[in-house]
């Protein structure tokens, strides 16, 4: 209720968790070993940066276009994923709160 009191506790994360990854790009991943073992040897954090340019394209023909050159990419050595704009990766609900008006 208003006015009650909680008491709320952080704990920092050990470990960095490991994204999910499509079946789409866990597939083509499976096909190109060169790339499948760059991609065991990155971050978790940039592993979720090529996943989340994989998956932020609209079209179908985007998102299989994007795992072809990730492929591609990972099996020449690139490790991160760039170009795009990372704040879209939070939703958009995640807002600053804002006072309610009396």
């Amino acid at each position: 209720m208003a006015g009650d009191t909680v008491t709320v506790e952080f704990t920092p994360m050990t470990k960095e968790p490991e994204p999910k990854v499509p079946p789409d790009f866990r597939k083509a991943l499976a096909e190109t070993p060169i790339a499948k073992a760059v991609w065991l040897d990155i971050t978790p954090i940039a592993r979720r940066d090529w996943i989340h340019w994989i998956t932020s394209g609209k079209r179908a023909e985007t998102r299989a276009s994007r795992i072809d050159k990730a492929c591609d990419m990972l099996a020449n050595g690139k490790r991160r994923a760039c170009c795009f704009d990372r704040s879209g990766m939070y939703g958009k609900n995640l807002s600053c709160p804002v006072p309610d008006d009396e």
